[in-house]
């Protein structure tokens, strides 16, 4: 009988070195491509651990400081799934462990941000989706059974496969 593989868990599954490409889409641009890594660590505080992610060839990362993020991530109520990354500058963003992925949707000034990370074959499939925070539309709400409905205007993507280095 095979055995099988014990569903991811968050953090410890994604704890290490991840690097890859990210694709870079926005209306109306040619996608762009960007590495990106994440590294996730423990730190001598039970159940808190370093979170940096870096945008850039290394190069650019080791010479600026805005490309490489120095994070904190600690739990708020692990058993609901609930983590916060510490920016370490005021800015505290929920994360969800759910649905075996690691969500967060945050906004600053006129977007909001979804963000998510996910465990596929060992590798970490990230995707960041960036859409104005004030509707286009809104539609609906005529009659006592159509709810109102607003839609968004999204504005880019980044998504890309990152895998775990040795």
């Amino acid at each position: 009988m095979a055995q099988q593989k014990a569903p991811p868990s968050f953090p410890q599954s994604f704890m290490g070195h991840w690097k890859g490409d990210l694709a870079w889409s926005e209306a109306g641009k040619p996608e762009q491509s960007i590495m990106m890594q994440l590294k996730i660590f423990p730190t001598d505080t039970k159940d808190v651990y370093t979170y940096e992610i870096i945008y850039g060839s290394d190069e650019i990362a080791a010479s600026d400081s805005a490309e490489r993020r120095q994070y904190i991530l600690k739990p708020v109520d692990k058993e609901k799934g609930h983590w916060a990354v510490d920016e370490k500058n005021g800015i505290v963003l929920d994360e969800y462990w759910l649905g075996q992925r690691e969500v967060c949707v945050f906004s600053v000034k006129d977007s909001t941000v979804v963000t998510t990370y996910q465990l596929i074959d060992g590798q970490l499939r990230v995707e960041f989706i960036t859409y104005a925070s004030t509707p286009v539309h809104a539609t609906g709400d005529r009659e006592p059974n159509i709810p109102p409905v607003q839609s968004y205007h999204v504005k880019s993507i980044q998504s890309g496969v990152l895998s775990r280095v040795k």
